[in-house]
């Protein structure tokens, strides 16, 4: 992903099904000749928005030695394996990774 990908401001939450007006918006732009990103952008732009309440209004970054696991769990194993990384090491990370999954789920219940 490119940096612009990954700022807050070029994500949207949509609805996992599309909406009618979402369908009809998709099959106008595919008339149109629009190739995939054209079709998604109509489909995106008639979209509803997410009701109020329905995500938390403040989001929190996960931590660095958290973002770290998920970076080396992200490694493709032929390069984990050429710098020496150890499935016990690997075992350490996800550990790690799922104890703070099960510590934002408790507090947000």
């Amino acid at each position: 992903m490119s940096q612009d990908e990954t700022k807050p401001t070029n994500w949207r939450i949509v609805p996992v099904k599309p909406t009618r007006q979402m369908g009809l918006a998709g099959r106008f732009a595919e008339a149109q000749g629009k190739g995939c990103e054209g079709i998604y952008e109509a489909m995106l732009a008639v979209s509803p928005q997410v009701p109020q309440g329905t995500i938390p209004s403040r989001l929190v970054a996960a931590p660095a030695e958290v973002m770290a696991a998920l970076n080396r769990m992200c490694t493709p194993l032929d390069e984990t394996y050429l710098k020496g990384i150890t499935a016990q090491e690997d075992a350490k990370c996800m550990a790690l990774i799922r104890d703070y999954i099960l510590s934002v789920c408790t507090q947000s219940q």
